[in-house]
This record gives structure tokens, sequence and C-alpha cells, in this order.
């Protein structure tokens, strides 16, 4: 069964951990990886000033043509929760923004849990510290 452009959205993939346990550098390190760079074709897309609204109009106008190619759009540091709504005409408009390709992804880092459940059909990827026996093991 195939499914046509429209009914393919962008993955949405967050990190979500307390602050200081390394959510936007296990970000920049996925967006520095060089299997990544091939796959994306160009530098991600990285905003990490959505703070009090998520503002789906003012997140698309950053994202521009990309010529044809896979886009990785990165919001770090989310602090507010995204309605199913927002989401959807996010992921819609940056389906349109790549020409309808099927391997764009939506990778958001957050330390709110809250704001992690709040978005749908997202994988959530939980940063934990270490436990004491762990933390002992470095040594």
């Amino acid at each position: 069964m195939n499914k046509n452009n429209s009914d393919v959205v962008p993955v949405v993939i967050v990190i979500v951990g307390v602050p200081g346990i390394g959510k936007t550098k296990l970000a920049r390190f996925v967006c520095e990886d060089d299997q990544v760079k091939v796959n994306f074709g160009f530098q991600p897309i990285w905003i990490n000033d959505i703070h009090k609204t998520f503002d789906v109009e003012s997140i698309a106008n950053r994202v521009t043509t990309t010529d044809g190619k896979r886009l990785l759009l990165v919001i770090d540091d989310l602090l507010v929760g995204i309605k199913h709504d927002d989401l959807e005409k996010l992921q819609k408009k940056l389906t349109e923004v790549v020409g309808g390709r099927t391997d764009t992804a939506i990778l958001i880092t957050t330390r709110s849990n809250h704001v992690a459940n709040s978005i749908a059909a997202a994988h959530v990827l939980k940063l934990q510290g270490l436990n004491q026996e762990e933390s002992w093991s470095l040594f």
C-alpha cells in the first residue's frame, strides 16, 4: 500500500531531561554527525528562542526553500506545550517547503515532561542522570 505525500508528515523526536543533562549537546552531536550531514544535505535549521508561545507561522517563516533537499528542524529548549493542531500545521508547512519529501524530521529538546507529553505522535527520548553505582563506576 503506497501512501501519497499528503499522508506523510515529518517525524517528530523529543529529547527530554533536566537542565544540564546534555539535551542540546546530544542534538548538536546528531546535527554534526557526518552521516546526518550526508542524509540531510545541509546544516539543520536551529531554533532556540521559543519560550512563551509556539507560533507556527513564525517558525515556518524561518524555514525557506530547501531546493528539494531533506530538512532537519531543531527546536531547542522548548518551554511551552504544543497543541496537536499546531504541530499538524507545522508538519504540513514543512512538508510543503520540502516539496512533499517523506524524509523530513523535527527534533525538539525540552526540560519539561509536560511539554514532551503534549507532543502527539512523537518519539520521546528521556535522558536521565547516573545512579550512585554508575557514578562510582566512572572512577
